[in-house]
């Protein structure tokens, strides 16, 4: 029978048995030698929660922001680093990020670099850590760490970073994913099969413009708008910049701005002239490609409208290059936890457990500026970003603009053997009709570095064009080995022996993924399929 007045709020059930499994110091965060926290005591007073109420709420908060009057860094156990359950190994893990990128060979600056991480990585109190730092090819504004400690940030941080502090803050940043063991969490296991689900759509959708391209061979059913628009999203498919970091959740990355200030104090650097600028500088990024991935979407649209005008398209293959584009933005819009949002946190943080005793020191300019304005290092950062605006061009459609821009990159200077600017100039010079200029510059590929899976593809293709098979058979061997024999080149040579006509060859290949490589199976499967 219920007591007159105030009814009792029970509590739900899931809420009573988490509340049930924790601990009794999570109790209400009190003493249990209080006697309002021994069992039997009386009730919470009216309009107040109920105990198992406040402990789960109190549970939940510590799990999505931690304890943020202590140091992030006293949950590390000191000793030898344990690596993590998903390392693959250092080289094959630099292996699958050329697959994929290409990654940009800069000594001048990792090396400088990498003594950073090293300071970072003493400052943690843990010995053994792996990994180094490698620049990709990303017009993104974009790093990542792997499980095996490969930190990776985009050729575009180079112009966007004006300090050392900058530099060792998002340092720090990927370092703490590692030494927190992100990369084991069911969150991350979940990222890498959504990602290994986008690369099969890729794929399929790849497959979906070989058949619209077959049917425009047989039956010249595009018209020269069609075929332009076909060119345009061949481009954006081929050459879009993927997130390098999974999509961590909300408690991961503050966790990894936590430890990384804990790191980056420790080292020290300043906090005020590294990590805070540093999360501006992400938060502003954040709104920019917002904006970009809107006008990306829109064109796509625009572009996928222009193919399918003349309703002589195959429906399937229409769902399918409609699924394919979009996923592939949706990838692209995957980032961190909003910006400003972390920025307040880390503010919080700072004030919370450092309460002001860090010393303030200067920002360390003078040696950053000098490395990243080294000729060998400025260079193919300033050449970088002209590549990126020729790709943009021909994501337009306007190939010869691109064209203009990439010319005198390919013909002298650091980036004259590398593969992206290269794999641009053969698709702008195929784009305006210079077919045999394409070829010709197709040829030289296999001098190219850094190189991606894309530039031996493209090559094999054209040789199956000219009916060359045991050529395009060479090419992928040459690929596969390049590569190491990564995990995921298996499904790549698979399709690049399917797509040049080669069956028996890519259902060996097909027989070995499902011997040696496990976790590949299902998109070797796929890439057999041709699905």
């Amino acid at each position: 029978m219920m007591a007159a007045g105030r009814p009792h709020r029970a509590t739900p059930p899931l809420l009573l048995a988490l509340a049930l499994c924790l601990p009794a110091s999570a109790q209400q965060g009190a003493d249990p030698t209080d006697p309002a926290n021994r069992t039997g005591s009386a009730p919470a007073a009216s309009g107040e929660a109920p105990a198992p109420i406040k402990a789960i709420g109190g549970f939940l908060g510590g799990l999505i922001g931690g304890d943020r009057n202590k140091p992030q860094i006293d949950e590390l156990k000191p000793g030898a680093y344990a690596k993590s359950n998903e390392a693959i190994g250092e080289e094959r893990d630099l292996a699958e990020m050329e697959v994929s990128r290409g990654v940009v060979p800069m000594e001048g600056f990792t090396t400088y670099a990498n003594g950073v991480l090293d300071k970072l990585k003493a400052a943690s109190g843990l010995t053994q850590i792996p990994g180094q730092v490698h620049v990709v090819a990303s017009g993104e504004l974009d790093a990542g760490a792997t499980a095996d400690g490969n930190i990776y940030l985009s050729v575009a941080y180079l112009r966007s970073l004006k300090n050392e502090d900058q530099l060792t803050a998002l340092l720090a940043h990927e370092l703490a994913h590692v030494l927190l063991k992100h990369h084991d969490s069911n969150v991350f296991t979940r990222t890498q099969k959504q990602l290994s689900s986008m690369l099969a759509v890729g794929m399929g959708t790849r497959n979906a413009l070989d058949a619209i391209g077959g049917q425009r061979a047989a039956s010249a059913a595009l018209t020269p708008s069609q075929q332009k628009a076909l060119g345009e999203l061949e481009v954006m498919i081929k050459f879009s910049d993927l997130a390098l970091h999974p999509a961590w959740s909300r408690r991961q990355e503050s966790e990894a701005d936590r430890l990384g200030m804990d790191l980056l104090v420790r080292a020290g650097y300043s906090h005020f002239a590294g990590l805070v600028p540093w999360l501006e500088m992400v938060a502003q990024w954040d709104d920019l490609r917002a904006q970009r991935l809107a006008e990306q979407q829109a064109r796509k649209q625009e572009t996928l409208n222009t193919l399918f005008a003349s309703g002589q398209l195959d429906q399937g293959l229409k769902q399918t290059l409609d699924m394919g584009a979009g996923q592939i933005i949706g990838a692209l819009s995957r980032t961190h936890e909003d910006g400003q949002q972390r920025l307040s946190d880390i503010n919080a943080y700072f004030e919370n457990v450092y309460k002001k005793e860090v010393p303030k020191v200067a920002p360390r300019v003078q040696a950053f500026e000098a490395v990243v304005n080294r000729p060998a290092v400025k260079g193919i950062a300033d050449g970088y970003t002209k590549v990126f605006e020729a790709r943009d061009l021909l994501v337009k459609g306007e190939p010869g603009p691109a064209a203009a821009l990439l010319t005198p990159l390919v013909r002298s200077g650091p980036l004259a053997q590398h593969a992206l600017p290269n794999t641009l100039m053969v698709e702008a010079l195929k784009a305006t009709g210079k077919r045999r200029e394409a070829e010709a510059h197709l040829a030289r590929a296999p001098r190219w570095t850094p190189t991606t899976w894309d530039v031996y593809e493209t090559a094999a293709l054209f040789e199956k064009d000219r009916g060359k098979r045991d050529a395009a058979r060479q090419i992928g061997k040459t690929a596969f080995d390049r590569f190491s024999r990564a995990p995921s080149a298996y499904p790549r040579l698979i399709a690049l022996y399917r797509r040049s006509g080669l069956p028996e060859d890519a259902q060996r290949v097909l027989g070995e993924c499902k011997l040696v490589q496990a976790d590949m199976r299902e998109r070797c499967d796929e890439a057999a399929r041709g699905s």
